[in-house]
């Protein structure tokens, strides 16, 4: 939808941010010896659980592994961490898109900044709007900078100061590399 034309992506955008909140992070109270039978059995929560588990033992292997799993059950959170764990950006986009789709503003961002590091500015800066309207900082500062790619310093300044005002270092930083090139004081 969101490259189709502007009234499909408006109208996407609007479900997006018309979704509720859902609960995808297991209680660390469910670590017990059941666990595991329930990661078996299927339980994208027992899942997630079992892919931390692997984080904090170094088993880098078993995490992906166990978060994949947990993301094929419909968990978004572990789809992003999925992504996450993959080196090879086009292996990671399908999994952030599964999460960004249902509005989970991290895995927005990272589908946005993908998309622009691979030329789609345009795509990108949809992904990024989508996520700062979910408050990520991070997403605005990157913003800022495909604005400041694009010779628009000041949409570049307002993103810039917007982040920074919310203590986003990197804003901090490029709005002073901007100043320095006289473009805005």
């Amino acid at each position: 939808a969101l490259d189709l034309n502007e009234i499909a992506s408006q109208r996407y955008m609007d479900y997006i941010l018309a979704q509720p909140e859902v609960e995808y992070l297991p209680s660390v109270e469910d670590f017990d010896g059941e666990t595991l039978r329930k990661a078996n059995a299927g339980d994208h929560l027992a899942q997630f659980l079992m892919a931390i588990q692997c984080k904090e033992q170094g088993d880098l292997a078993g995490e992906s592994d166990w978060f994949r799993k947990s993301a094929e059950n419909g968990n978004i959170v572990a789809a992003f961490n999925h992504g996450i764990t993959l080196s090879d950006p086009n292996e990671q986009l399908p999994w952030f898109y599964k999460a960004a789709f249902k509005g989970f503003h991290e895995a927005q961002r990272e589908v946005g900044r993908i998309l622009y590091e691979q030329g789609d500015s345009i795509t990108a800066q949809k992904w990024f709007g989508l996520a700062i309207r979910r408050d990520n900082v991070m997403a605005l500062n990157d913003m800022g900078v495909l604005h400041w790619h694009e010779n628009n310093s000041t949409l570049a300044e307002y993103f810039w100061r917007e982040a920074a005002d919310l203590g986003d270092e990197s804003a901090i930083t490029n709005l002073e590399m901007a100043s320095s090139t006289s473009l805005f004081d």
